[in-house]
């Protein structure tokens, strides 16, 4: 698969939007069917280095701010969705195969736990179906490939884990704590 959680924020066009319970289930019926989630950067916090010069390196024990912002229609219950303990976002993408080179679609799940930190009513205009954004930081978020049920990313911020396409960046450092 020539598809590279990491290096890429993505905007994309969520099938649906589920709230998760305290168990990690998701609820029977999801909250949206259309929204817009603009998933996260990963990128790693940065360290000041001084040996004959000073130089810039990545942490790669340490992740920036991991946030997602969802853009749903007014009609949601944006209060529910804000209010959720844990979210679960189904979206399908156009990818290119890279053994064929065609291209198919694929269906990618995030789970995301964590909180919001406020929201938007969005604007009540008569005949516009406007749009209520909802900033969502993650504890723990786990980007699903659902063809091959592979962890494409998997942070979790109190377990200290921090894997990206199955490596865990904080293994060894977890093993010296």
């Amino acid at each position: 698969m020539s598809y590279n959680a990491v290096d890429k924020v993505l905007q994309v066009s969520a099938n649906a939007i589920y709230v998760l319970d305290e168990n990690g289930v998701p609820e029977a019926e999801p909250v949206c069917n259309d929204g817009q989630v603009t998933l996260p950067a990963i990128s790693f916090s940065t360290t000041d280095v001084t040996y004959m010069g000073t130089m810039t390196v990545a942490d790669l024990t340490r992740v920036d701010d991991v946030a997602i912002t969802l853009s749903m229609p007014t009609y949601v219950d944006s209060l529910k969705v804000a209010s959720a303990k844990g979210i679960l976002i189904r979206f399908a993408m156009q990818i290119e195969k890279a053994e064929t080179g065609e291209s198919d679609y694929q269906g990618f799940a995030v789970y995301a736990f964590g909180r919001s930190s406020g929201f938007g009513g969005g604007a009540l205009t008569p005949g516009d179906a406007s749009q209520g954004d909802i900033t969502y930081h993650c504890t723990r978020y786990k980007f699903i490939d659902q063809e091959t049920n592979a962890e494409l990313i998997n942070i979790d911020r109190r377990a200290g884990i921090i894997a990206i396409n199955g490596v865990n960046t904080r293994s060894k450092l977890n093993k010296l704590l």
